[in-house]
């Protein structure tokens, strides 16, 4: 799940390719989940070889592993129950700027919420291909840190309850960034 805007692809397609191909010659089959109105960009003519999903919600129902992009996503891949890895690129300068201004300790929605680190985050020069196969290597074949990450999905809920879940999420990290500037 490389981005829903034509610069996120910019930024993680170059970095989810390598993972699809990785992934491919180890007999797994790689989906991405692209947006129907970017799927004819020119910079996905390189996914010509895997299969596109446009649904987000199918496609965390149905994937064993996921490498979700920072967003609302990772949070939405909790809530489907997903097991993944979190990933996020941008410019030097964006990323040099919102480093300085961000005071939280994670940058996935549910580490940010849970306030530890369950799902695994790859930023800037972290997000590096060969890391990440790894992480989701581990994810599909070590149960115990998979149903550790299904643990905390389940906390989760818990935590965020049924309808109005998005408000208290919003509250619960809003709370946190007011916390951490005292």
């Amino acid at each position: 799940m490389p981005g829903s805007r034509t610069q996120e692809l910019a930024n993680h397609l170059p970095i989810s390719i390598p993972i699809a191909n990785t992934l491919l010659k180890a007999n797994l089959t790689p989906v991405f989940c692209i947006p129907k109105q970017l799927v004819h960009l020119p910079i996905c003519n390189s996914l010509q070889q895997f299969d596109i999903m446009h649904s987000t919600s199918e496609l965390m129902q149905e994937a064993g592993v996921g490498c979700v992009k920072m967003g609302t996503s990772t949070l939405e891949s909790a809530l489907y129950g997903m097991p993944f890895i979190s990933y996020y690129s941008t410019s030097f300068l964006s990323y040099a700027i919102s480093r300085n201004k961000i005071t939280l300790p994670y940058i996935s929605l549910p580490n940010i919420l849970l306030q530890r680190p369950l799902i695994p985050e790859y930023i800037q020069g972290k997000a590096n291909p060969n890391a990440m196969v790894t992480a989701l290597q581990d994810i599909l074949h070590q149960s115990q840190l998979r149903q550790s990450q299904l643990d905390g999905f389940m906390e989760l809920r818990s935590l965020l309850g049924g309808s109005g879940a998005s408000q208290r999420a919003a509250q619960l990290i809003m709370e946190l960034i007011q916390e951490r500037r005292k």
